[in-house]
């Protein structure tokens, strides 16, 4: 008798199994569950430029402190990613800031505001477009502790006619308790 039942349960099981792999219902396990569409893909738009830049060459002018270095460079997609990683890891497109940030349409394009007191370092994401066109995206962050601030800004500016990147620019400013600022700023040209 406990024999038959384990073979029902087995049984049982076996036919969820099947019925739920079988249903018309499509499930995509590459995606990522802490995504949401709520806000504008940062990333995924970041993602998709890179594949188009690879080999593109980029030329760099890279203020720290007081010096001032200007870099040109080819670079794959690895360097590209590397390159473009903060705007990456800018994206507000996070279950964990699902409602974080107020989101305010305007005729060129979309703001996303963090909302005083939510969790999240971008303070703003804006979006400009033309029509169904990116021109722009930025944003400005904020990371604050008792021992360290890190705030700064960067932009992306998209060529209307390509639609890939034609420039962007990024601005930090690091403080470490008992240490000196750190100011930084970078301007990148894509090479045509």
């Amino acid at each position: 008798m406990r024999c038959l039942e384990i073979t029902k349960n087995r049984s049982l099981a076996l036919w969820l199994v099947l019925l739920f792999s079988c249903s018309e219902k499509e499930v995509r396990l590459s995606e990522n569950p802490t995504q949401l569409d709520k806000y504008f893909p940062l990333s995924e738009f970041v993602l998709s430029q890179i594949e188009l830049l690879d080999g593109k060459e980029i030329e760099k002018i890279l203020l720290l402190g007081e010096s001032q270095e200007t870099i040109i460079q080819k670079l794959d997609s690895v360097g590209w990613r590397r390159e473009l990683d903060l705007f990456i890891q800018s994206d507000i497109n996070k279950a964990s800031l699902a409602g974080s940030y107020k989101i305010a349409e305007m005729p060129d394009g979309v703001v996303y505001t963090r909302i005083e007191g939510q969790p999240g370092d971008v303070q703003e994401l804006r979006v400009t477009t033309e029509g169904d066109r990116i021109l722009q995206v930025s944003f400005t962050y904020k990371k604050a502790s008792f021992f360290y601030l890190s705030e700064g800004a960067g932009s992306l500016s998209i060529d209307p006619n390509t639609g890939l990147l034609d420039s962007y620019e990024v601005i930090g400013h690091q403080k470490v308790w008992l240490l000196s600022a750190n100011d930084m700023q970078l301007k990148a040209t894509v090479r045509k």
